[in-house]
């Protein structure tokens, strides 16, 4: 099992400990797991999905390039 914490993008200026925004989880395929979460606040105030939620996509391009992406959950943080 994995634990780890993250902080929301419009956290990321202010965020001493230096923790991730999003965390890839490898799957050996070109389709990679990324976990975020969505601090609705600053830049993402206006956000209308997920609010204050850790979200779970999928995107391919190994991460890399662009591709579309996924949601596969959204969960309570």
């Amino acid at each position: 099992a994995l634990t780890q914490r993250i902080v929301g993008v419009a956290d990321y200026g202010t965020n001493p400990e230096n923790l991730p925004v999003v965390v890839k989880l490898e799957t050996g395929s070109s389709d990679d797991i990324f976990v975020g979460f969505n601090r609705v606040r600053g830049i993402n105030a206006a956000a209308k999905d997920a609010i204050d939620q850790v979200t779970v996509m999928e995107q391919g391009a190994n991460g890399v390039g662009y591709s579309t992406s996924i949601t596969l959950a959204i969960l309570s943080a």
